[in-house]
């Protein structure tokens, strides 16, 4: 961080990729981006940033983590992994997919050969 003091975790603002809007991040959301960036991971659509210097935060080294609470942070990971995936189960599958005609390595539709008796 060049010699400058490090930014407190607590100081530390997040907001959605693509904006500059801090209202409406949930704290367990915050802790949650704070824990992966602490361990190198991806911060789940979030963009964490110091609202005093207005520069993003993407380097652990940069922050001051005394009294960060991991195990909150590490229940908030697990709940938000659980959305995601509650996310993906929920999906609802089209409801008729395309067919393409099927052809063999000649260029003859099966379907319609069998159908014909060829």
């Amino acid at each position: 961080m060049n010699g400058r003091a490090k930014t407190c975790w607590r100081a530390i603002e997040a907001r959605p990729t693509g904006s500059d809007d801090c209202v409406g991040v949930p704290r367990g959301l915050r802790l949650a981006a704070l824990y992966r960036l602490q361990n190198g991971e991806a911060l789940g659509g979030l963009r964490l940033v110091d609202p005093v210097r207005a520069v993003p935060m993407t380097d652990p080294a940069d922050i001051d983590w005394t009294g960060f609470p991991v195990l909150e942070a590490l229940e908030a990971v697990a709940r938000d992994e659980l959305r995601l995936l509650r996310n993906l189960l929920d999906e609802t599958p089209p409801a008729h997919p395309v067919e393409r005609p099927r052809e063999d390595m000649w260029g003859i539709d099966l379907r319609r050969a069998t159908s014909s008796g060829l």
